[in-house]
C-alpha cells in the first residue's frame, strides 16, 4: 500500500510555478520577490532578488508601486 499525494488547489504555488516555468525557458531573466508567511505583515516577510542589478531592482519595484496604486484607484471605483 503506497500512499498518494493529491495536490491542493495553491494560487501562489501555481504563479510561482508559472513564473519558474517561463525562467527556466529565459524569457524571464530576474525577478524582484515579496512574500509573506502565515504571520502577514506582522512578523512574515521576505525578499529576495535575482539576476537584476540595482537599477533594475528600482524600476522592477517601482512597476509594482504603480500596479498597487492602480489596484487601489480601481478598488475605489467600486464604490
Amino acid at each position: 500500500m503506497s500512499a498518494e499525494i493529491i495536490p491542493f488547489p495553491n494560487a501562489v504555488a501555481d504563479t510561482l510555478e508559472h513564473y519558474a516555468r517561463l525562467a527556466r525557458a529565459g524569457h524571464v531573466t530576474g525577478v524582484v520577490l515579496a512574500a509573506l508567511g502565515p504571520g502577514r505583515l506582522a512578523e512574515d516577510t521576505y525578499s529576495a532578488v535575482s539576476g537584476v542589478n540595482y537599477t533594475e531592482r528600482r524600476a522592477l519595484i517601482a512597476t509594482l508601486d504603480d500596479a498597487a496604486t492602480m489596484a487601489l484607484i480601481d478598488a475605489q471605483d467600486d464604490y
